[in-house]
Parts: structure tokens; C-alpha cells; sequence
């Protein structure tokens, strides 16, 4: 049974602001991506 997630402690983006000195903002929007789904080594000639 998993432990029950900490009620107490900062949340991931005090945490990075705080250790590492960046700022994270959560913003939506649409990203390009590519998906490979097959790639094999190529033969010789």
C-alpha cells in the first residue's frame, strides 16, 4: 500500500524556486511533437 501523500512541505514550485533559483509557471498551449514508432539500422549498399 503506497504511503499517503505528505500533507506538510512545499509544492514542487516553491521547491524549485527556492533550491534552484527558477521560477516555473504552469501555462496551457499546443506543442509540435514527433512520434516514431518503427526505426531500424540501415543497410549497406
Amino acid at each position: 500500500m503506497p504511503a499517503p501523500p505528505a500533507e506538510h512541505g512545499p509544492t514542487i514550485f516553491v521547491a524549485v524556486e527556492e533550491q534552484l533559483g527558477l521560477k516555473l509557471s504552469s501555462e496551457k498551449g499546443s506543442i509540435s511533437f514527433l512520434i516514431i514508432d518503427h526505426a531500424e539500422k540501415p543497410t549497406p549498399n
